[in-house]
């Protein structure tokens, strides 16, 4: 078996040209592993606090208002966080009766809407959370093809045929003072896992916390 060559190992190499190869080693390994480092940062990490993450309570979570809620996150920065809850349907309205209560007049529209409460804060203010096949005057986008809008254009779009593939209304949010909601995850209240629309829009409001606290296995 013919042996394997270290650098430095052997007494008849020149012992500078041996520090350097050893040096040249040790400056590739560090480059491979602060480039792979980036990589995996790129993705985000698993429980990280971002935009376009779903924040799920845990069973350590004793705060009512939010027992087994699934919240997508709008938007995290150093002002703070702000999230729409999806999982707690507050009641069933039909499109007219919504479209009325906006100052819009549509006794024709047809169809019924799930209305859900998207968290305490302002609970009159509306929200549609939505895929970002439509963009409105006021559509901020999040992440992976979702976006939120909450002026009244994207329900006249809805009901006249012309708004977005999915989507799911809200009334109020979720918010959080910078760091505070940190401070929640550390303490075990809250992980965050990756959605997707599947669960988002399709599963029953039942099903989400479920379906959502299991993902902490699968990202870990």
């Amino acid at each position: 078996m013919r042996s394997v060559d270290l650098p430095g190992t052997h007494t008849d190499v020149n012992p500078g040209a041996a520090r350097a190869r050893w040096w040249m080693v040790v400056v590739i390994a560090v480059c491979l592993v602060t480039a792979a480092s980036r990589e995996v940062g790129s993705q985000g990490s698993p429980g990280a606090i971002e935009s376009g993450r779903l924040l799920v309570a845990t069973e350590e979570l004793r705060d009512p208002r939010f027992f087994h809620t699934v919240i997508y996150l709008l938007r995290h920065d150093a002002t703070g966080t702000i999230g729409l809850v999806v999982n707690h349907p507050l009641a069933d309205v039909s499109m007219a009766d919504l479209l009325r209560s906006v100052g819009v007049n549509r006794p024709g529209a047809a169809g019924q809407v799930r209305v859900y409460t998207g968290g305490p804060v302002d609970p009159p203010r509306g929200f549609v959370l939505h895929s970002a096949d439509y963009t409105g005057p006021d559509t901020q986008l999040v992440k992976d093809g979702l976006a939120f809008s909450v002026q009244s254009d994207i329900l006249i779009a809805i009901a006249d045929g012309h708004g977005p593939r999915r989507w799911l209304f809200c009334l109020g949010y979720a918010g959080w003072a910078a760091g505070q909601l940190e401070a929640e995850v550390q303490r075990g209240d809250w992980i965050t896992v990756e959605p997707d629309q599947s669960l988002l829009f399709d599963l029953p409001p039942e099903r989400k916390w479920d379906q959502a606290i299991s993902r902490r296995a699968i990202e870990l």
